[in-house]
């Protein structure tokens, strides 16, 4: 039988390596119920460490979709409210010109109201929101409309003057214009002066807009069209109207030229007015998309969070058991320390 021998020097150290173990152990502790999170991901989770950070990358995507997706949802309701205020101008235009329609026609009167809708479609056009022009399709920094009536004449109106120089072999200005008749003045319409209005004639003339418009990611896998561009057949149909009204209509123009050049700008009028709400509807099942989107975003926030957190949550019971026992381990363990680091050979000589 032998007989082992241990030091004092060795138990102290053994019982220091457990204090030490113990304090680490309670600051991770104490860290875990002050955040409600494992203290050290990767050495709780292993190999699942990899999972936590796809999750995390994808609960980031989807803040960032959800974030853009309110701002595009607030930019289109822009985009609805000036397109309403379109058509309610036309509607209400067209009720002013019907009314003056044929012996009581007031040339002033019909010629103003052109004047200010045509005004009012442009600054429509050119609504701005958080600093980017909303009908400017991806040209966001652009005016989409330059203004017809400057000094001097935009390139819209000297195009249209020329137009009518070519067409009539006089100035839009010339008193000759009354001689003008209702077929020449509806072949003038049908013709050269719609070409203006053209796809091509539009973005050189009127538009700086281009016509492919914002898409956006309404969701981690689909995308959607969230703004109209300037560039819509409706627009150029309703700026013709009145570009006949507030310009060719202020001529020398009588009787049934007159009356001809009217009856074609309230067709323009109402062929505006139903493209306008063609385009309402398609940007408004745009908004439904977003919407929805959001809708399945929050849901995928809330399932993903759930992974995480089975991942990286602690119990807050648990732990605050856990961190009572360790206390209760340091006190002995320092109350045993002391006691050893008294202990001397001459106690027992």
């Amino acid at each position: 039988m032998s007989v082992g021998f241990t030091s004092t020097t060795s138990i102290y150290r053994a019982m220091q390596f457990t204090t030490q173990r113990l304090q680490t152990e309670l600051v991770a502790k104490q860290r875990e119920l002050s955040s409600g999170k494992k203290a050290d991901m990767g050495l709780e989770l292993g190999a699942l460490s990899s999972q936590t950070v796809s999750l995390r990358r994808q609960l980031d995507q989807i803040d960032q979709i959800a974030t853009n997706n309110k701002f595009v949802a607030s930019r289109m309701q822009a985009a609805q409210a000036a397109m309403q205020s379109l058509v309610d101008g036309a509607q209400q235009v067209i009720k002013v010109v019907t009314a003056e329609t044929g012996a009581n026609l007031d040339r002033t009167l019909v010629a103003q109201a052109g004047r200010d809708a045509l005004t009012q479609l442009t600054g429509a056009l050119n609504t701005s929101f958080n600093g980017e022009y909303i009908f400017s399709g991806i040209n966001t920094d652009v005016v989409p409309i330059d203004d017809y009536f400057t000094t001097p004449p935009s390139a819209a109106k000297a195009a249209v003057e020329a137009a009518f120089l070519a067409e009539f072999g006089i100035a839009m200005s010339d008193p000759g214009a009354a001689n003008i008749s209702a077929a020449q003045v509806k072949s003038f319409i049908d013709g050269p002066f719609l070409d203006l209005f053209s796809t091509a004639n539009w973005q050189a003339n009127w538009s700086n807009a281009s016509d492919q418009a914002m898409r956006g990611r309404v969701t981690l896998t689909e995308v959607a069209e969230t703004s109209v561009s300037a560039n819509e057949a409706a627009f150029a149909n309703l700026a013709a109207a009145y570009t006949l009204l507030g310009d060719v209509a202020d001529t020398a123009l009588a009787g049934d030229g007159l009356d001809q050049l009217v009856a074609s700008a309230l067709e323009l009028l109402g062929s505006g007015i139903e493209r306008t709400g063609q385009v309402q509807g398609r940007l408004g099942l745009a908004e439904e998309r977003v919407a929805q989107g959001s809708e399945r975003l929050d849901l995928q926030r809330v399932v993903l969070s759930g992974q995480l957190s089975s991942l990286e949550e602690v119990d807050p019971y648990e732990v605050a058991s856990r961190l009572s026992e360790i206390m209760t381990e340091l006190e002995a363990s320092y109350t045993l320390t002391s006691r050893i680091n008294r202990m001397s050979l001459l106690d027992f000589i």
